[in-house]
């Protein structure tokens, strides 16, 4: 997959034909809206972006790019790491990707890893199963009196680090083919990140090899945003924008 690029043509040359006598006062107004309209479709695709993605949206809105790469010509560009979004993914073994890189090799030549699944995402980053799931984490540290985000300190008020608590709960398990529930071995940890900021994860760890087969992903639909966002700009732009513009100089 590569780059997705959004391009919308406007022929000022066939807009200002008709106002000779002030063609260049036309133009200028024509470009200052289609200027307007780069912007607003910049705007209108991470509010759809918003609106139909949950724990997607934040990839697909860090990888839109907006800029004018000449006089009059504006791009707007989804990058390639979010295009499994748009496009979609079609279903796929999940070892293929997980594997590839930094695997470890076990006593029978075959490769694993431990897989981190944060549980102290936002809300909004998470799916409403796995929102459950962190409910179901903060209700045990309530009961337990372990905060759930705030650094823990110890007696003489600095930060512990390393691993604090470890405990599994009652949970489904992840697939039909997983041996252990989700809520397995929850870990906390604090660490102390280069800056001398601490950091606090709750996270869990699934072990995936060679010979697992609980690791196929069902494949994706596309959300075809910019699609969507194309056939929205030429209304605005063909209803609203050019409009107002040819009104203002009392042309319609």
């Amino acid at each position: 997959m590569s780059d997705k690029y959004f391009k919308l043509n406007i022929d000022i040359s066939e807009i200002t034909k008709e106002f000779e006598s002030i063609k260049k006062e036309v133009a200028e107004a024509v470009q200052t809206g289609a200027e307007s309209l780069a912007h607003i479709v910049h705007a209108k695709i991470n509010e759809i972006a918003t609106d139909k993605l949950n724990t997607r949206a934040k990839t697909y809105k860090e990888n839109v790019t907006f800029e004018e790469v000449q006089k009059n010509v504006w791009i707007v560009t989804l990058l390639e790491p979010a295009m499994w979004i748009e496009d979609g993914q079609k279903p796929y073994d999940m070892k293929e990707t997980l594997l590839a890189k930094n695997a470890k090799i076990g006593k029978t030549g075959k490769r694993y890893k431990h897989i981190p699944m944060d549980k102290a995402k936002p809300p909004s980053q998470q799916s409403e199963n796995a929102n459950k799931l962190t409910n179901q984490i903060k209700e045990h540290l309530r009961a337990n009196k372990i905060p759930f985000r705030k650094i823990e300190v110890d007696e003489k008020g600095s930060p512990r680090l390393g691993l604090l608590h470890k405990f599994s709960l009652a949970s489904d398990k992840p697939s039909v083919r997983s041996k252990d529930p989700v809520l397995k071995n929850v870990q906390i940890y604090q660490t102390k990140d280069s800056t001398g900021n601490i950091r606090r994860d709750v996270m869990t760890f699934r072990t995936i090899s060679d010979n697992s087969d609980n690791w196929q992903h069902p494949g994706l639909e596309g959300v075809n945003i910019f699609e969507e966002a194309y056939e929205w700009s030429l209304k605005e732009w063909e209803t609203k924008i050019l409009p107002d513009i040819l009104a203002s100089f009392d042309k319609k």
